[in-house]
């Protein structure tokens, strides 16, 4: 499969992955019986899943071996405090905004939703040009310009 295809491919795989995701939480929040699931606890799970995902992945990048594994992750978790503690900042954060995330799926409807969060895009966009000092090139400007335009219609 050539690179070309294979791009083409992967974009296709995350908006299916994306909108399905959107639709089903959106599904959920709304249509339960009874009292709503703690967004919380969905979150919660989310996590945990990645978490052990992780380590099955560590645990097969060092060769099916436990105690590769647990060295691995004492060499380079515990073992590096002050590396591994300025990502709790980032972590803390992305666990708020994954809970906003299903808030807002109970009380907005999916595209309005879907279409709003994209909005993301063009506030790391702005943070990353002020705050790191990163340069957007005037055609990554324009593409912004052109999802902001597609927001503001959707509104």
């Amino acid at each position: 499969m050539g690179a070309l295809s294979l791009k083409w491919l992967a974009l296709m795989v995350i908006t299916v992955q994306t909108t399905a995701l959107v639709l089903a939480m959106r599904y959920s929040r709304v249509n339960s019986s009874g009292a709503p699931y703690f967004a919380s606890t969905a979150v919660l799970l989310t996590e945990t899943i990645k978490f052990c995902v992780v380590l099955q992945i560590l645990w097969l990048e060092n060769g099916s071996s436990a105690s590769q594994t647990a060295a691995v992750l004492r060499r380079e978790v515990l073992g590096q405090p002050w590396h591994t503690l300025p990502l709790a900042v980032p972590s803390f954060l992305y666990t708020i905004q994954n809970n906003l995330v299903f808030v807002a799926l109970t009380y907005l409807d999916a595209p309005t939703f879907q279409v709003s969060y994209q909005l993301k895009i063009l506030v790391t966009a702005l943070m990353s040009s002020v705050m790191l000092k990163r340069r957007v090139r005037p055609l990554q400007w324009l593409a912004l310009l052109t999802l902001v335009v597609g927001v503001c219609l959707v509104q």
